[in-house]
């Protein structure tokens, strides 16, 4: 709405990893929900956008491979990335649905795979959008989630985030394919 309301003529949505990393399984939104609040936040883009505006919008980060490439790190080089995502326990850590310790890989693929069905809503709506919308370019992109994440990608500090350099690289992977290819 506020994007909408600010007459932007660029805007990039960066939606549903909140939604994956929840305490518990069952507060991850169904595939319905999720789709609801996605086009919901579409049509206020839709209606308060000007004519020839484009929406950008980029897949949600496979942190499935966060976390494969975490758990052998060391938080600040002293503490197992392990240790301090069992905070996940006390709920003083978020994503327990990836990084509670006490969940196995069956439970982490199953968080995949709402990623994966969550990005799959967000292509498809958004490409539902730029054919039927004439006012405005909506386009999709994947980098995101096919990014191949290194250890020097993930924070140092909370061994989850993408550090400063894999948020500079995860800008560089998703502006690529986007619009302005070529582009520096």
């Amino acid at each position: 709405a506020a994007a909408a309301g600010r007459g932007a003529h660029y805007v990039t949505v960066l939606m549903g990893h909140s939604d994956v990393c929840q305490d518990r399984f069952a507060d991850i939104p169904s595939e319905a929900e999720f789709e609801s609040h996605f086009r919901a936040g579409l049509d206020k883009l839709k209606a308060g956008l000007p004519a020839g505006a484009t929406v950008y919008v980029a897949g949600i980060v496979d942190i499935y491979r966060l976390w494969e490439v975490a758990r052998d790190k060391k938080a600040l080089g002293i503490v197992d990335c392990e240790v301090l995502w069992a905070t996940t326990l006390l709920k003083l850590f978020p994503c327990g649905t990836m990084l509670n310790p006490l969940i196995g890989d069956d439970d982490r693929q199953y968080t995949r795979s709402r990623i994966i069905a969550f990005n799959n809503i967000l292509k498809s709506v958004t490409e539902e959008y730029n054919r039927t919308d004439p006012n405005h370019y909506y386009v999709y992109t994947d980098a995101a989630f096919n990014f191949v994440f290194g250890e020097e990608h993930v924070s140092d500090i909370d061994c989850f985030h993408p550090s400063a350099y894999g948020q500079w690289t995860l800008s560089k992977e998703t502006w690529n394919p986007g619009l302005f290819t070529g582009c520096r």
